[in-house]
C-alpha cells in the first residue's frame, strides 16, 4: 500500500488514527512519535506523510494478535516496546507459550489462543497506575480487564482534552467488541464482571473522548460506558437465572449408589460424569448413551477413565454384551468410556455426522473438552435420519446451544416417549435451564431456541439429561424454555457491535487451521487448510496469507476461495519444514484473513510439531 493510500485521520493537532485491522493511534512531537498498538504495521507506511522520522515507543493495550502483529517490524526500525505488565509473557516468550498451551481435555476457555506466534522483546512493562512519560506527555496506566485479563487503558491529556485509549473495552456502538473474550473459564463469563468494573471506572474519569481499538472515537464516554453496563447487566441476569454453569459435583458416592431402572429396558447411572443410560434388549445386548468418567474426582483430577457400572448391569439387569455406544456430543466427559467399550468389549460407535471427524481426528480441532485418543465410527447418521437397534427406532436431530456438535434422539421404549438431550437442556427448581452459551463450543444467538423447538416437537414424556438425570417434562416446560431461549437471543443480538456480522463476535473459531495440531518430519511437506466460516449474509471472497516460522516454506503462501453465506470454505496449502528442523519442536503458524473488503489480520492459527523420521 502506498503512503498516500494509508487511511489516516487527524483527531487533534498531535493525535492521529490509522485504520488498520485495529485502530492504531499515533501521538506526534516534532519528527518523533509514539503509537498505541500496532495492528499489522500499516502505520509505518504513513510516517513520511505525517512528517515522522522515528517512532520511539509502541504501547500495547492488550496482547491479541490483531493489536500487535506489526510491532516486531516497528522494533526493527528502532521503536521500543511496552506491554501490560500482566501480559508481558505473551510478547516476550511466544514460543514458550505455544510449547505449553494445552489443547486436549481443555476447560480453560480463555482466549489466549489469539496470542502472538513469535516473540518480541518488551522494553518496559506497564504496571497499573504507573505513568508513562514521553516528551512532556504523561499517560496513566489504568487497569482495564474484561476483554483480556491483563488489559489496560492509557489516559492522559492531549491537545487540551482528556483522552482514554481503551483497547477493546468498548466499541463505539456501546457494545463489547466480542462476547467470547469474556469467557475466561469454561461456561463462565468471568470477564463480564471485570468488564463491568472497567466500564464504571472509565465512565467515571471525566474523559472527553474514548479511543477504542475497533470502531469510531467515542465523544460521550460516560454515557457509552453506562449504556454498555446496562446491557451487560441484562445478560448477567439471564446467565445467573437460566444457565447451569456447574454440575452437581457432590452426588452420592459411586459405591453407595445403584443403577436406576427407568423402564424394564432402560437404566440410568447418575453418579457417573456424564450421566450414562443403557438400553438393554431381552437377549442381554446393550446400547449405551454416553459413558464417561465414573465420578467427578476422576474427571476433575487428571481425566482418568475407569470402568464402572458394567458389573452391576450384569448382576441386576442381565447385561451380556455391549453392542453399540452413542454420544450426545464429543466432550471428553461423555465419550472417554465409549472408547473403552469399543476397544475392550467390541462395541460399535454410532455418531451424529458433525461429530464423526472430531472423534476420529481430535488433533485436527481446537475446541474445548477434546478426548485425545481417536475413535472411528462404524455408523454415521445425519439430520432427520432414523436408525434402528433391536427393534427400537431413533430419530436424530442437531441441537446446538451447549455446543455446535450436539445431537438429540427421540425414541419410544416400553410405551414411553423419550428424548435423549445431553447437555442442551435440563429442568431445575426454577424451571428450564440451559447448557449454554459456551462460546468456545461454537454458539449462535438462536441456537437454544432452535434446539428447544426441535426437542419439543419430539413430544417427549421424559428427557435424559447429561448431568441432571431423567426428568419428566410437559408442554408448559417447553413453553417456558422457549420463552427463556428467545429472551437470550434478543439479549445477545443487542450486545453485538456489528449486527450484520454477529457471528464474528460470537465464534472464536470462525477461522482456524486444519488440522489444528499437525506433525511434520524435517524436510517434509504436509497439507494444511485454512478453514473459514462466512458469517455474512452474502457470498464473500476469502483470502488467507500464511505466516510461517523462519525458513519454513509453502508452495503458495496466499490462497483464496468463494464462500457462500453461512458456509465454511477451505483454502488449501502445502507447507514444508526446513531439513534441519529439530524433532520435538512445536511451531505456531498463523494466517492473515481477509473477507471481501475487510481484512481481519492474523486471526487463524495452528500448531505443527516436528517429529523424528
Amino acid at each position: 500500500m502506498s503512503d498516500q493510500a494509508v487511511p489516516v485521520q487527524q483527531l487533534s493537532p498531535s493525535l492521529y488514527r490509522v485504520e488498520d485491522v485495529c485502530n492504531v493511534y499515533l501521538i506526534k512531537r516534532g519528527e518523533r512519535a509514539i503509537v498505541i498498538d500496532s495492528g499489522t504495521g500499516l502505520v509505518a507506511e504513513g510516517l513520511e506523510r505525517l512528517g515522522v522520522k522515528q517512532v520511539d515507543w509502541v504501547l500495547h493495550t492488550h496482547f491479541h494478535r490483531d493489536q500487535c502483529d506489526g510491532t516486531a517490524a516497528l522494533a526493527r526500525r528502532g521503536a521500543k516496546v511496552a506491554a501490560p505488565k500482566g501480559e508481558v509473557g505473551y510478547f516476550a516468550d511466544a514460543e514458550g507459550f505455544w510449547r505449553g498451551r494445552g489443547i486436549f481435555d481443555n476447560y480453560d476457555t480463555y482466549n489466549d489462543f489469539f496470542a502472538p506466534t513469535r516473540s518480541v522483546a518488551v522494553d518496559r512493562p506497564l504496571g497499573d497506575y504507573e505513568t508513562f512519560a514521553w516528551q512532556g506527555l504523561g499517560l496513566t496506566i489504568v487497569p482495564a480487564p474484561g476483554h483480556t485479563k491483563g488489559g489496560i487503558a492509557l489516559v492522559g491529556e492531549i491537545d487540551g482534552r482528556k483522552v482514554g485509549f481503551s483497547g477493546d473495552v468498548i466499541h463505539h456502538s456501546a457494545r463489547p467488541w466480542t462476547l467470547f473474550d469474556l469467557e475466561w473459564s469454561y461456561g463462565q463469563q468471568t470477564g463480564l464482571a471485570a468488564l463491568s468494573h472497567t466500564l464504571a471506572t472509565l465512565g467515571g474519569m471525566g474523559l472527553d473522548r474514548l479511543l477504542p481499538s475497533h470502531g469510531e472515537p467515542i465523544d460521550r464516554p460516560t454515557a457509552a460506558c453506562a449504556s454498555l453496563n446496562q446491557r451487560l447487566s441484562d445478560y448477567y441476569q439471564w446467565l445467573s437465572l437460566y444457565r447451569y454453569v456447574s454440575y452437581p459435583w457432590y452426588p452420592a458416592l459411586p459405591a453407595d449408589n445403584r443403577l436406576q431402572p427407568l423402564t424394564p429396558h432402560l437404566w440410568a447411572n447418575t453418579t457417573s460424569v456424564a450421566n450414562s443410560y443403557t438400553l438393554l434388549a431381552s437377549d442381554g445386548s446393550a446400547l449405551f448413551l454416553d459413558y464417561g468418567f465414573p465420578s467427578p474426582s476422576h474427571f476433575a483430577g487428571n481425566f482418568r477413565f475407569a470402568e464402572h457400572s458394567l458389573e452391576e448391569l450384569r448382576r441386576v439387569a442381565g447385561l451380556k454384551r455391549v453392542d453399540v455406544v452413542l454420544p450426545s456430543h464429543y466432550h471428553d466427559d461423555h465419550v472417554c468410556g465409549l472408547q473403552y467399550l469399543c476397544e475392550r468389549h467390541g462395541a460399535k460407535l454410532w455418531v451424529f455426522e458433525n461429530q464423526a471427524d472430531i472423534l476420529a481426528q481430535p488433533h485436527a480441532y481446537k475446541i474445548p473438552c477434546l478426548w485425545e485418543r481417536p475413535m472411528e465410527p462404524s455408523l454415521v447418521f445425519g439430520e432427520g435420519e432414523t436408525f434402528t437397534w433391536r427393534g427400537t427406532t431413533f430419530l436424530a436431530t442437531k441441537t446446538p446451544g451447549h455446543t455446535e456438535y450436539h445431537t438429540a434422539l427421540r425414541f419410544e421404549l416400553d410405551g414411553r416417549r423419550i428424548a435423549y438431550v445431553g447437555d442442551t437442556l435440563a429442568r431445575s427448581l426454577n424451571g428450564p435451564r440451559f447448557g449454554g452459551p459456551v462460546y468456545q463450543n461454537r454458539f449462535k444467538a438462536g441456537d437454544l431456541a432452535e434446539s428447544v423447538t426441535k426437542i419439543r416437537d419430539f413430544e417427549p414424556e421424559f428427557i435424559l439429561t447429561g448431568h441432571f438425570g431423567v426428568q419428566r417434562v410437559d408442554a408448559a416446560f417447553f413453553d417456558e424454555a422457549l420463552k427463556r431461549a428467545r429472551s437470550l437471543e434478543g439479549i445477545v443480538n443487542g450486545l453485538v457491535a456489528v449486527p450484520a456480522e454477529a457471528g464474528f463476535a460470537l465464534d472464536p473459531n470462525w477461522a482456524t487451521l486444519y488440522p489444528y495440531q499437525a506433525t511434520a518430519a524435517a524436510g517434509e511437506s504436509i497439507p494444511l487448510e485454512v478453514r473459514i466460516v462466512n458469517h455474512r449474509e452474502r457470498p464473500t471472497v476469502a483470502r488467507a496469507d500464511l505466516r510461517l516460522p523462519a525458513d519454513w516454506t509453502a508452495e503458495a503462501e496466499v490462497g483464496s476461495a468463494d464462500i457462500a453465506p453461512g458456509a465454511t470454505g477451505a483454502l488449501r496449502f502445502r507447507v514444508t519444514a526446513p531439513p534441519y528442523a529439530k524433532p520435538g519442536a512445536r511451531h505456531a503458524i498463523s494466517a492473515d484473513v481477509t473477507l471481501g473488503e475487510r481484512r481481519f489480520g492474523p486471526v487463524a492459527e495452528g500448531i505443527v510439531r516436528v517429529v523424528g523420521v
